[in-house]
This record gives C-alpha cells, sequence and structure tokens, in this order.
C-alpha cells in the first residue's frame, strides 16, 4: 500500500506542477485510485516457506504514540495472533485485509486490557470481512473464560444486526463468536509434524498467572516473552531461539516523565509510574537473558514508555542505552516490524513494512 500511496502523491505533484489538479475528472480518478489502494490486499508475508512475525503493535498503555501490544505469527501455513492490543487490529487492516484471513488461533499472554482490548474487533472483522469456518479460537491463562464470555455478550446484539442485515452469507451464527481455551505453564496448543507451540511461565506479579510463547517450526525457534520481570527461570524458556521477542521498560525514561508528574503534582500518574517498574523487563536485563540462553537475535517490543515515533532517533538513545555494547544482534521494533526466518537457514531477516 506504501509504494501504491507514493506513486498517487507523485502523480497529484505532477498534475499539480502542470496546473491539471483542478480538473474534476482527475481528481476523480485520483480518488478511485485511493480507494482501490486502501482495499488491495498487498502480499505482506514472503511467499517462501518461513517461520515469520509481523508487529502489528509495539506499544504500551504508557503513550500512545502506536497500537498497543500485538504479534501476528505465520509458521508455514498456520497464522496465529499473539495478543492483540488497542490499535492493532486496525493496523493489519490497513496493511492487508488478507493478514486476516485464516487465523488458527488467538494467544493471550495476560488479562490485561493492553493485551485484549481489540479482541472484540478482531472477531468481527475475520468472522464478517474474512472467510471464517468456525468460532474463534482463543487460548490464555486463567481467566480467559470470563474475557470471551464477556466479548461474546457484549458484541451479542450487535452479532444479531449483522446477521439480520446480511444473512448467512456473511454473517453466519454458526461461525460467529469465540471459544475460549485455558492453557498453563507447559501447555501445547498446537502440534503436528512441522510445528510446535507451547507456552510457559513468566513473572508479572500481581498478574498470575501470566505466560509467554514458544514456536517451533521445523529448524526454527521463535520465543515471545509476553510481560514478564527479570528471572533467571526464564533463561530455560528462552534457550534455543533464534529470535527471542522480549517486552521491556525503559527505568531512566520512566524516571523523567515521574519527575514531570511530580512538577505538576499528579501524585496518581506517579504512583502508576513508580508501581510498573519492578513488573517488567530492563533493556540490560533482557540482553543478560539472552546471552545466557544463547539467543540468536534479540526484538525489543511492547516499549514503555511508548515515545512518538518522531522523536525515537533522539529517545532511543537513551531507552537502549548501553545495549549496543552487551549485545550484537538486536532490534527495537515499532509497528510494521517484520522477522522473517526462512526454513532449512540460518538466516534472520528484518525488515519495515511502512
Amino acid at each position: 500500500m506504501k509504494k501504491n500511496l507514493i506513486t498517487i502523491f507523485v502523480l497529484i505533484i505532477t498534475f499539480i506542477t502542470f496546473g491539471i489538479f483542478s480538473s474534476s475528472y482527475v481528481q476523480s480518478n485520483i480518488l478511485n485510485m485511493l480507494i482501490k489502494s486502501g482495499i488491495e490486499n498487498n502480499q505482506i508475508f514472503p511467499e517462501e516457506d518461513a517461520l515469520s512475525v509481523l508487529v502489528c503493535g509495539s506499544g504500551s498503555p504508557l503513550g500512545t504514540a502506536v497500537a498497543q501490544t500485538c504479534l501476528l505469527v505465520k509458521a508455514g501455513d498456520k497464522k496465529y495472533v499473539v495478543d492483540i492490543g488497542n490499535g492493532s487490529v486496525n493496523n493489519l487492516m490497513t496493511w492487508s485485509s488478507d493478514l486476516l484471513e485464516d487465523i488458527n488461533g488467538v494467544l493471550i499472554t495476560h488479562l490485561h486490557s493492553d493485551h485484549i482490548a481489540d479482541l472484540g474487533d478482531l472477531n468481527l472483522v475475520t468472522w464478517v470481512t474474512r472467510d471464517r469456518k468456525q468460532q474463534l479460537e482463543v487460548f490464555g491463562p486463567e481467566g480467559i473464560n470470563d474475557v470471551v464470555s464477556g466479548y461474546n455478550l457484549a458484541f451479542s446484539r450487535d452479532s444479531n444486526f449483522r446477521y439480520l442485515h446480511h444473512g448467512n452469507q456473511i454473517a453466519d451464527p454458526l461461525t460467529g463468536g469465540m471459544t475460549a481455551k485455558e492453557i498453563e505453564d507447559g501447555s501445547v496448543i498446537f502440534e503436528d509434524d512441522n510445528l510446535k507451540i507451547s507456552a510457559f511461565k513468566v513473572f508479572h506479579e500481581p498478574i498470575e498467572p501470566a505466560l509467554g510463547y514458544k514456536f517451533e517450526y521445523k529448524d526454527r525457534v521463535l520465543v515471545i516473552s509476553g510481560d514478564t520481570r527479570y528471572d533467571s527461570e526464564l533463561i530455560k524458556s528462552f534457550k534455543g531461539a533464534d529470535v527471542l521477542f522480549c517486552e521491556v521498560i525503559s527505568p531512566d525514561i520512566v524516571d523523567r516523565f515521574i519527575k514531570v508528574a511530580e512538577q505538576q503534582n499528579d501524585a496518581k500518574l506517579k504512583k502508576i509510574l513508580v508501581d510498573i517498574l519492578d513488573y517488567h523487563i530492563s533493556p540490560l536485563d533482557a540482553v543478560d537473558l539472552a546471552n545466557e540462553a544463547g539467543v540468536r537475535h534479540l526484538v525489543y517490543y511492547h516499549l514503555t514508555p511508548t515515545l512518538p515515533t518522531e522523536i525515537r532517533f533522539l529517545s532511543d538513545k537513551f531507552f537502549f542505552a548501553g545495549v549496543d555494547e552487551a549485545i550484537e544482534n538486536w532490534t527495537a521494533s515499532t509497528d510494521g516490524t517484520m522477522v522473517v526466518l526462512p526454513s532449512n537457514s540460518k538466516e534472520i531477516l528484518i525488515s519495515e513494512i511502512n
């Protein structure tokens, strides 16, 4: 879509330069091109056999510059969404609605709002706009049944209205809604000859249980930390990973926020900021775990606080201070970061789709 918009922008500049943009005929055709560009299903994931990850939400509740936590994992012909924070469905639909075709399941790490806020929208768009064959399966820790039941109830009238308006062809009641599957540390969510998806315990007290996920596809391994503080027990769960997606908090940036909260006499914000420091992991603690586990590439996601993309060139210097000296291969993700692990290869390919 980005290339199409650039082409259209160049055409507009050209038409303005030659004084013909004011023509209604030209404007109508440009509008048609923009509409077409907006609904085209662009190829995002590579066609080659691979274990791939697209960051559909890299942010956190603190700061709203990007979507909240979401990863879309593609392993061969299987697709799973890991967490589905606010704004993530809009990202996926904007990039290509095909990304939401044939979703095999949603994996929730824990039940904080920034990890489940778009669950209702995800259910709706995969049901009404995609050719979903069954109810959406949602896997998560204890309490996931309440979350899914709540969403189903909250959207029940909406679902019925869509059925009454569009009929079975678009809104089949038999495939609408979601089903919950409670999992725990050590649970295997899916396994066949090529792919194994398993859950492991992470440390996000007082939020218990909280989970991370491991994807093993052929000869490639991806690990997703979920939200966690540092704990040496994580090393065994991270071992063997080609890529570790690890959430991260910057004590330096949080401390700057705390000072502003003090200056503004905002006791509530200060309390929240102080509290969050003890159940997330710092950049250098994540490096220590990655190095001990032999991780080949560390990708930071769920950045807390989330600062505007326009100042990342400056803020990342302080957010990730010391990381370059501690680990060779690392990436700070943003919305649209894609990691591809081709099968039968040692390659780790990282790009931005935006």
